[in-house]
Parts: structure tokens; C-alpha cells; sequence
């Protein structure tokens, strides 16, 4: 009878070994399970681009649009905002675009960007900034026939709103697409993993003929013709505190351009200052008095008669003024900066 305690005590102690064993075993198989049931692959690159170009409209409806008109600000902070028109058109494939910024209600500074020829580029950012910033789809439309692309995975890309970036791509999983461009630059768009628009923008610029890296944030997009746009751009060089934001108001999609809008006669440098207003035109001297006739003489005057006083001369004219200091014009905005395909 001893001996039966003691098995059946045996086995009472050895029971919570054997349920947590079971439990261990139980929990590996439904983990090997999962890992071998079928994840959904990765989508290439052509599948994220495809998605992307449906969401802003599809491709069909971004090539049916031939010219569009932006009107907005630029902002560079607080009290820094100016007006400006941006106008692009692309004729038989051949992207050209054009910007406007105002200087005063009464005068406009002009900034044209054209590409594909360039006629002598007086704007700053040189041929090779204009050629990239005037393409009108950006370089995620018909990438093939632009370069290259690659996907880098995903990343999450903005940070804390109102700390500099877009609020709108804040804390937003992207996928992460590399572009190089048939001319060597190499160019990164962040696409939403959701809405599969773009919401960030990397690459540089040659300034002063160095490249200096820049970024941009996508946000606010909304339907323009069909189409989907940021109506938010906010820029800078990466990293600096300094922020250029533009706010569009409206956008036209193929609206009537004259060509000749974009030709290099309208590539002119910005209009000249007016001319100062012409000096007041001076007083004419005034005229002499006519002589007066000597009186004759009665025949019986005596030989003592004083001869009448000669008339003081004429006034001479007043000096002429000098003329009028001509007015400096007043100082002009920065230039706009569009980034690539917006």
C-alpha cells in the first residue's frame, strides 16, 4: 500500500513537467505553421509604380493633360511671401515650363525655365536644373524612357508635424524608389504604402556648379483635371532649418498657352526699371519790352534837355532744374523653386 502512495505521488509531481512540455510543443508547431504558411510577396518596382501612377490619375489621364497653369505663394516664413503664376506645356512630348513670380501690383519680375533646347538660360539654376524640374509628369511616369528604377524597401519617412517636414507625410510608411536619370541624377521618391501617392522627394541641384541636396514634402493633394496634385510643396536644402513653402490656390489643366509664350524671345531678362519722368520743361525767358521811340524834340527845346533814361535790361530766366534722381525699383523675390514634376 506504501509503495502505491508513493508512485501515485510520483506521478502528481512529474504532471506540471508534462503540461508545460505539451504547451512548449504546442506553441513551436503553431509558429512553424505560420512561417510556412504564404506570406504575400514583395511587390516589385514596376508594380509600385504602376500603383502610384493609378492613384494620381491613372497614366492615360496625366498624358491627357497637355498644359497646366499653378497659381499660388511662395512663403519663406513670416511676413516673406510672394504671388507667382507657373505655367508648363508640353507639345509633341516636348515638356517646356515657364514661371512668373511678382515683384509689386504694378510690376512682375520674370523667371522663365524652358527645356529641350535651352536658348542661353539666364535663370540661375543653369540647363541642367530647368531640364529636370520641367519635366511635367515627374520621373515616376514613363520612368523607362527616363532612366531607371529601384526599390529600396520601405522606410518611414517625416517626423514630429510643424517640426519642418509636412504634416501630411508625417510618420508615414513609404516605399522607398531610387530613379537615375538618363544624364546621371539620381533621385529618390518616397511613395505612401497606402495611398500610393508621392509624399517626399530627395536629389540635388548644382548650385554655383557643386550639388547641394535638397528635399521636398508632398502634401495636401487634390484633383485638378482628373488628376491628382499636392497642393503643398514644402522645400529646403536637407537638413536646414530653413523652409520655402508653396501654397497653390488654383490649378487649370489644359488651358489655351501661347507658344509664344516660351520662345526665346520671351526668355528675356526681367523688364527694365521704368524711366524716370522727364524734368519740367524749362520757363522761357520773358520777352524784352520794345524800345521805346525817342521823343522829338519841340523845335524850341532848349540845348540843357537831359536825354530820356535808358529801361533796366530784361529779367534774366530762371536756372533750369536739374532733373529728378531716376527712383530704384524695388528688390525682387527669390526665385520659385518647382520641384521636379510638380
Amino acid at each position: 500500500m506504501k509503495g502505491f502512495h508513493a508512485i501515485r505521488a510520483r506521478r502528481a509531481t512529474a504532471a506540471p513537467h508534462v503540461i508545460a512540455l505539451l504547451i512548449l510543443a504546442t506553441s513551436q508547431l503553431y509558429a512553424a505553421a505560420l512561417h510556412a504558411s504564404p506570406q504575400p510577396p514583395s511587390p516589385t518596382v514596376q508594380e509600385v509604380l504602376a500603383k502610384s501612377a493609378a492613384a494620381r490619375g491613372g497614366a492615360k489621364q496625366l498624358h491627357a493633360v497637355t498644359t497646366r497653369r499653378e497659381v499660388g505663394t511662395l512663403g519663406l516664413g513670416a511676413g516673406n511671401e510672394w504671388p507667382f503664376v507657373v505655367e508648363h506645356k508640353r507639345p509633341g512630348g516636348c515638356e517646356r515650363s515657364q514661371v512668373l513670380v511678382a515683384r509689386a501690383a504694378s510690376s512682375r519680375c520674370r523667371l522663365r525655365q524652358a527645356v529641350r533646347p535651352v536658348p542661353r538660360p539666364r535663370c540661375h539654376l543653369g540647363a541642367h536644373n530647368i531640364a529636370n524640374e520641367a519635366d511635367f509628369d515627374n520621373a515616376l511616369i514613363d520612368t523607362a524612357t527616363k532612366g531607371k528604377a529601384e526599390l529600396l524597401g520601405k522606410e518611414s519617412i517625416g517626423g514630429t508635424a510643424g517640426a519642418g517636414s509636412a504634416a501630411g507625410a508625417a510618420g508615414k510608411i513609404a516605399y522607398k524608389v531610387q530613379v537615375t536619370l538618363t544624364n546621371g541624377d539620381v533621385f529618390y521618391y518616397y511613395i505612401d504604402a497606402t495611398s500610393y501617392l508621392p509624399i517626399h522627394w530627395e536629389g540635388s541641384r548644382l548650385i554655383s556648379g557643386k550639388p547641394v541636396l535638397f528635399e521636398s514634402d508632398f502634401n495636401d493633394y487634390r484633383d485638378a483635371g482628373g488628376v491628382k496634385i499636392p497642393f503643398q510643396i514644402v522645400s529646403s536644402i536637407k537638413g536646414s532649418a530653413q523652409k520655402q513653402k508653396i501654397t497653390l490656390s488654383k490649378i487649370e489643366t489644359n488651358v489655351p498657352i501661347d507658344d509664344a509664350r516660351f520662345t526665346p524671345a520671351s526668355m528675356a531678362a526681367p523688364p527694365a526699371a521704368a524711366p524716370a519722368p522727364a524734368p519740367p520743361a524749362a520757363v522761357p525767358p520773358a520777352a524784352a519790352p520794345p524800345a521805346a521811340a525817342a521823343p522829338h524834340p519841340p523845335a524850341a527845346a532848349s540845348p540843357s534837355t537831359p536825354p530820356p533814361a535808358t529801361p533796366p535790361p530784361a529779367t534774366p530766366p530762371p536756372a533750369t532744374p536739374p532733373p529728378a534722381a531716376a527712383t530704384p525699383p524695388p528688390p525682387s523675390p527669390p526665385p520659385a523653386r518647382v520641384p521636379a514634376g510638380f
